[in-house]
């Protein structure tokens, strides 16, 4: 098909769950997602995680018996700091997540979380997207690509988008078609997908070039990727 699987970037939807968490390193998931908030109570940007999931996983695995302890260790009031967690990733699960997509929540404090990037943007492949497009547009970090969520087909993206000074835009699969792909495509824009888990939706977004697929299978979106890309 004339493309490379190596372009596309496979990412594991809310990796926020240490149950999705360990699920993803141990398929060999390479790329996550996570959701990011400001807490005003402490003055942080934090992963929160859901509170029934705070439990210690039970496996014959060396990496996801010491995670999980980790894990649920610092996770234990029901959040973890960015910078924690992305240390985590550095530190203990080096060679093993190679990027990570930051959904930015909430209107954030664009100082403080512009430095956290910035101290760890040389040992992950980071990405940043929100729904809030200001935020986005405050956070010039050299080095990392910028996208902006779109909850729906915009009427006319060029007149909103060519405004932007942004990478490329996340946005709900089922909203695209060949010609708006294409349309994103003339304005330069990457294009990110989510959350796509149907093997159909797959196929389809593989053949149309996307940049980025967002998932909670991600190992079915690559053994379905791998397979049409030898046909």
């Amino acid at each position: 098909m004339g493309r490379e699987l190596s372009r596309l970037v496979i990412v594991g939807h809310r990796a926020n769950s240490l149950r999705k968490l360990v699920r993803y390193i141990l398929d060999g998931v390479e790329y996550i997602e996570v959701d990011v908030q400001y807490d005003e109570l402490i003055g942080r940007h934090i992963v929160r995680h859901p509170p029934d999931e705070v439990w210690r996983i039970t496996t014959s695995n060396n990496k996801s018996r010491w995670l999980s302890r980790l894990y649920t260790t610092l996770y234990i009031k029901g959040y973890i700091p960015l910078e924690n967690f992305l240390d985590i990733m550095t530190t203990y699960l080096y060679g093993s997540i190679k990027g990570i997509l930051l959904d930015i929540k909430d209107p954030s404090q664009d100082g403080e979380l512009r430095n956290t990037i910035d101290t760890y943007k040389d040992e992950l492949k980071l990405y940043i997207t929100s729904k809030n497009h200001l935020t986005i547009q405050r956070l010039d970090i050299r080095d990392i690509k910028r996208f902006v969520t779109l909850m729906e087909r915009l009427y006319n993206p060029e007149n909103y988008l060519s405004d932007l000074d942004i990478d490329g835009v996340s946005i709900d699969y089922r909203v695209l078609d060949n010609g708006y792909i294409k349309e994103l495509e003339r304005l330069g824009l990457d294009i990110a997908v989510w959350t796509v888990n149907d093997i159909s939706s797959i196929e389809r977004l593989v053949r149309e070039g996307i940049s980025m697929i967002i998932s909670d299978v991600p190992g079915k979106v690559r053994y379905t990727a791998e397979k049409l890309l030898k046909d």
